[in-house]
């Protein structure tokens, strides 16, 4: 009845206001769904993105103690091991710092030290022989670092320790064509298998970063 009393131009009017209300609708769902698409795509993008920084961008040491504490023996220095952390994170932009040491239950709170500063700590199981404590962490650190090459694509590997018997641990990061760096706590008594394993523009000795890692 409404409609009858309306002239033709008042009903195309309202026809084209309805159209007109109904198109703001799907402008405005069109918008919602673009948006949507938008913020998936860029949500991908950044898990991707991420993905690729944590698991192909790895960059691991590896932290040979024992040889590090014959270093300090020796050389009658003292390592900071907090100073020593920041130093590996902010010149090489480690993201993981693993540690092998023997365990023994009276130091443990030596041990607590190094986790609080955020080391991996891997124990080593000690055997006495002839009354003498013996341990061996070389196959630890190898087995690891191989682990870790083929199953996270890592991006950098620094070894810490001037044993020869890490020279195939070398060879095969060379192989991978892995980046590498080799910090060796002796510059005296280094392994001349390891030296001859490192390219001398990936090794660098602990003495000539002494004031960046040495107690006050």
């Amino acid at each position: 009845m409404v409609l009858k009393n309306l002239s033709i131009v008042e009903v195309l009017f309202l026809i084209l206001l309805l159209l007109g209300t109904i198109l703001i609708y799907l402008l405005i769902a069109a918008r919602i769904v673009c948006l949507s698409y938008i913020y998936s795509t860029f949500a991908s993008f950044l898990h991707n993105f991420v993905y690729f920084c944590v698991i192909y961008l790895m960059r691991i040491a590896y932290i040979d103690f024992q040889n590090i504490k014959l270093w300090i023996r020796e050389l009658g220095r003292e390592i900071d091991r907090k100073r020593f952390f920041v130093y590996l994170t902010m010149k090489y932009k480690i993201h993981h710092i693993k540690i092998y040491i023997w365990y023994l239950s009276k130091n443990q709170e030596f041990y607590d030290e190094l986790m609080s500063y955020w080391y991996i700590v891997f124990f080593k199981k000690t055997i006495e022989i002839d009354g003498k404590i013996k341990w061996n962490v070389d196959t630890a650190i190898m087995r690891h670092a191989v682990q870790d090459v083929y199953i996270q694509n890592i991006s950098l590997c620094l070894l810490v320790s001037g044993d020869g018997d890490f020279d195939e641990l070398i060879y095969a990061w060379q192989q991978k064509w892995i980046q590498y760096k080799v910090l060796i706590p002796n510059h005296k008594k280094s392994s001349q298998l390891l030296l001859d394993a490192t390219v001398v523009s990936q090794r660098q000795f602990l003495h000539t970063i002494q004031n960046y890692i040495q107690k006050n």
